[in-house]
């Protein structure tokens, strides 16, 4: 979220900015993988094993404490993620030609003329 909207692909990007726009870095906080109800489908659990899954339904455990004392690490601390599959790449490729070499040069005179 720390990046630059413009390195995602449109969807993610758009959703980026907004989040960007709306709220401030130190409202912002890490939560570890294992800790994070979001990784839980990321590390195979099935439909069964998530119907049985307490953290999948209530969210980390922190949740129910005061704020005062949640494991807090600081977003602008982390190391920056590395690059992602879903990261847009762009390529730009640049030719010169002058019209004298133009393959439809010839065609082009007849008709304008």
């Amino acid at each position: 979220l720390s990046s630059s909207a413009s390195r995602w692909k449109v969807f993610v990007a758009n959703r980026v900015t907004k989040i960007q726009q709306r709220t401030n870095v130190e409202w912002w906080f890490h939560v570890r993988g294992e800790q994070n109800p979001a990784d839980c489908l990321s590390r195979g659990l099935s439909a069964k094993q998530l119907l049985d899954h307490r953290m999948w339904f209530t969210g980390p455990l922190c949740l129910t404490s005061p704020l005062s004392e949640w494991p807090v690490t600081d977003v602008r601390d982390l190391a920056p993620p590395p690059r992602l599959a879903e990261e847009r790449v762009v390529s730009l490729v640049a030719t010169r030609s002058s019209m004298k070499d133009w393959i439809l040069r010839p065609m082009l005179d007849r008709v304008s003329s």
